[in-house]
């Protein structure tokens, strides 16, 4: 029973002290040698600049910072068809410096593709000829995709965006530029871009990776605070910390941290990590016995890892998992003995210099790794031609290749005597089963939810989930369609599809248990998903506004049901199930991520509650 584990799991780490947030940073110390800095912006507008002014902000919050004197602020800037701000022409690639306060315009950079190899490597030559420092940092500001898809959209150039190799290519470029000296940081203020790939590829190119695991929110990282340390002269490795700790903080401010993420990693690890996690996957091919064998325990510890960005097919899949969550997890398993797994946390635990997370995502760990829980065959093909990852990805390719049976129905649906309905995965199939959830459906259509708040009993592969429990959230009052995202022992993750303003976008919902019977819902931001064209993954914006207007989307139909106005602070909440006639049933899930649903239970909720079961056909 999942709500049973979870209080569990809450006890013990109660009892133990696991779970609880790391030290805040120290007084960093101060060098004998006052070192100079140059950190170099490369800030991709894109649509963030042209629809909300985010790349605008961000150069208003640099200018009114105060630069340390050994410290010089470059800015290329491009890749939007609208500049919010009077500095920035639209359709050039500008460059700057800042200087007393202002961006100081120095020259005109070529026309193109902010998402070619050649722009950025341009880019970090000038900076190398113009503006050599003893230390160098090189951040990267837009949108980002994880491992496949790259980062920094350029809107001007149909999203055109920089893969992990261009990325390569242009650093290597900057580094031939340095006299073969690497760059002390490379920085992502971009979503997802804090994966085992983004650093395998770029290990070569600098001392240190600063990148979120998670979609970030649009404002992004605060400036000022690795800017201060360079001014104290602080190490890179301090730098790099107190880049995530002004980022942290600043999500505080802005009531936002919950889902927050960002890691310093010493990209000199990271060959160790790539070794330790080629080897624990050879072990456990050998010890599993078969492809079937070592897939499913790699699907189930993958399961129990925090897994980030899009989560659902309307949204957007990321397929992005907590590579240490998922290591320990097999570390774990008595069957395995440790077989490397131990060696994968640990190496990771070396590589991961610095990291912070907020409440909804304390099994972030630093790094995450690409791992298909919804497998799709051409997706994988691209991944191992966009991986540096060249072993990972032949074992992932010879997992899947494994011819999987369906998953069978022993008992497609029935009611127990307290009153459950209950179904029975056939054992001859148990091989293939890797998860299941419930469906709540308004016959009418006009409202759906996905829940995993079920009776579990793994050992008989019996699940049994009371229609009764069902509950539906609420932003305002109004009811919101919900796809259950993801859950850890004190919190459960919801995607809402909504309207804001009509447009179609997602609120991401947390509940938060206070205690085993009581809790409380978080609103985490207003996020547009993955773009299924583009593969842009848009940043989280922190919250509603107050004129909002906030449309209730149907999964199943599509139609706005109603709306409401967000007000000043809009009111996350839940009411019992809308009078009406229902349908539930259970969809199990294979390895591949394929979904086969039981019988349906049909159920009414009456006008003064309580639910009546009409049928299971």
């Amino acid at each position: 029973m999942k709500r049973r584990l979870i209080f569990l799991l809450i006890l013990f780490l109660t009892l133990t002290g696991c779970g609880a947030p790391g030290p805040s940073e120290t007084e960093m110390p101060r060098g004998d040698v006052p070192e100079t800095w140059t950190l170099c912006l490369y800030l991709c507008g894109s649509n963030l600049e042209s629809k909300q002014g985010w790349a605008t902000r961000t150069l208003n919050e640099l200018t009114g910072a105060r630069l340390p004197d050994n410290v010089t602020v470059v800015v290329q800037t491009g890749g939007s068809r609208e500049w919010q701000n009077d500095t920035v022409p639209a359709g050039e690639n500008g460059r700057y410096v800042i200087e007393n306060g202002t961006l100081v315009p120095v020259e005109t950079a070529p026309a193109a593709s902010m998402g070619e190899t050649e722009t950025l490597a341009d880019f970090l030559t000038f900076c190398a000829e113009r503006y050599p420092a003893d230390r160098t940092a090189v951040v990267l500001w837009n949108h980002g995709g994880g491992p496949l898809k790259g980062a920094c959209f350029d809107e001007l150039n149909g999203f055109d965006a920089l893969s992990l190799a261009e990325l390569d290519a242009a650093f290597a470029a900057g580094v031939a530029a340095r006299d073969g000296k690497k760059y002390d940081i490379i920085g992502f203020d971009a979503c997802l871009m804090g994966s085992l790939e983004t650093a395998a590829q770029l290990s070569d190119d600098a001392d240190y990776l600063v990148a979120s695991e998670e979609i970030e929110p649009g404002a992004g990282w605060d400036y000022t605070a690795p800017l201060a340390a360079m001014g104290r002269y602080a190490a890179p490795a301090d730098v790099a910390k107190a880049a995530c700790n002004g980022y942290m903080a600043k999500c505080d401010s802005r009531d936002k941290g919950a889902a927050a993420t960002l890691a310093a990693i010493d990209l000199g690890k990271i060959e160790a990590v790539s070794a330790a996690l080629d080897a624990a996957l050879n072990a456990l091919l050998e010890t599993r016995g078969s492809e079937v064998g070592a897939l499913r325990r790699l699907a189930f510890c993958s399961r129990g890892a925090e897994s980030f960005g899009g989560a659902t097919e309307s949204e957007g899949l990321s397929n992005l998992v907590d590579l240490h969550g998922m290591a320990a997890s097999l570390a774990s398993d008595p069957d395995l003995n440790g077989h490397g797994w131990d060696t994968v946390t640990e190496a990771l635990d070396a590589a991961v210099l610095y990291d912070i997370n907020g409440s909804a995502t304390r099994g972030a760990n630093g790094l995450s790794l690409w791992y298909p829980r919804a497998f799709r065959a051409g997706e994988l093909q691209s991944y191992a031609a966009a991986t540096p990852l060249d072993g990972y990805a032949g074992t992932l390719t010879d997992l899947f290749s494994a011819s999987l049976g369906q998953i069978a129905y022993s008992d497609p649906g029935s009611v127990t005597a307290d009153g459950l309905f209950s179904v029975t995965i056939d054992p001859m199939t148990q091989d293939s089963f890797y998860d299941l959830y419930v469906v709540n459906r308004r016959v009418d259509g006009d409202y759906e939810d996905t829940n995993v708040d079920i009776e579990d009993d793994w050992e008989n592969l019996t699940f049994g989930y009371d229609p009764g429990w069902a509950r539906a959230i609420t932003v305002n009052g109004m009811a919101l369609d919900a796809q259950t995202i993801g859950y850890d022992y004190d919190h459960i993750l919801f995607s809402c599809p909504i309207t804001r303003n009509g447009e179609n976008s997602y609120l991401r919902i947390a509940w938060f248990w206070d205690s085993y019977d009581d809790g409380h819902y978080e609103l985490l931001g207003v996020w547009n998903g993955v773009d299924h064209v583009t593969g842009v993954s848009d940043r989280i914006e922190d919250t509603l506004s107050p004129d909002d207007i906030v449309g209730a989307v149907s999964l199943t139909t599509g139609a706005v049901r109603g709306t409401v106005t967000a007000g000043a602070e809009p009111i996350i909440d839940e009411i019992p199930m809308e009078p009406g006639t229902y349908e539930c049933w259970f969809v199990a899930m294979d390895l591949h991520g394929n979904e086969y649903p039981s019988s349906v239970l049909t159920y009414r909720v009456g006008n003064a509650g309580g639910t009546e079961i009409i049928s299971i056909t």
